[in-house]
């Protein structure tokens, strides 16, 4: 029996700055940040300089970042518990940890169609990463662009 075609996805220059556009977006909108004020990556890159709201922790988690990650990768749930009592915004260490979990999500839910089954594939053990999950990745920059690399793979039908 034959296998059904695979989905090819448009790779014209438009259909790419609207997925990337839309990948943007998504993250803002995934770290409680108004996406509506943040129109390129040298923009949102200001923002992480000048830290995020404690609130993007909050966000992460009722997306379905397991807080035990978020606690462990991004900020010590003392600190957080500190900065959120005293309306502090996030240093721009812990907005760079926090916006890599905002934009593999983001970029997950793009590839999956759903942000539930991108949170479930972040947290699931996974051949190509050594049965790691992808979540335990984003503890590192290096990390993240491995799982970047394969949810793009995946999106734009590289792998097979």
């Amino acid at each position: 029996m034959a296998k059904p075609p695979q989905r090819q996805r448009p790779t014209t220059p438009s259909h790419h700055q609207h997925f990337f556009a839309l990948w943007l977006s998504r993250t803002c909108d995934l770290l409680a940040l108004d996406a509506r004020l943040i129109h390129s990556e040298l923009e949102l890159a200001s923002c992480v300089q000048h830290g995020f709201p404690a609130r993007s922790i909050e966000a992460l988690v009722k997306h379905g970042i397991p807080d035990h990650e978020i606690f462990r990768s991004v900020i010590s749930r003392r600190t957080f518990h500190r900065r959120q009592a005293q309306n502090e915004n996030l240093t721009a260490e812990e907005s760079d940890r926090a916006e890599r979990f905002g934009r593999m999500l983001a970029l997950a839910a793009l590839v999956f169609g759903d942000e539930d089954r991108a949170a479930r594939w972040l947290r699931q053990p996974i051949q190509r990463l050594d049965n790691r999950a992808p979540v335990e990745m984003l503890a590192s920059s290096i990390g993240a662009r491995v799982v970047e690399e394969l949810l793009l793979q995946s999106y734009f039908g590289l792998v097979a």
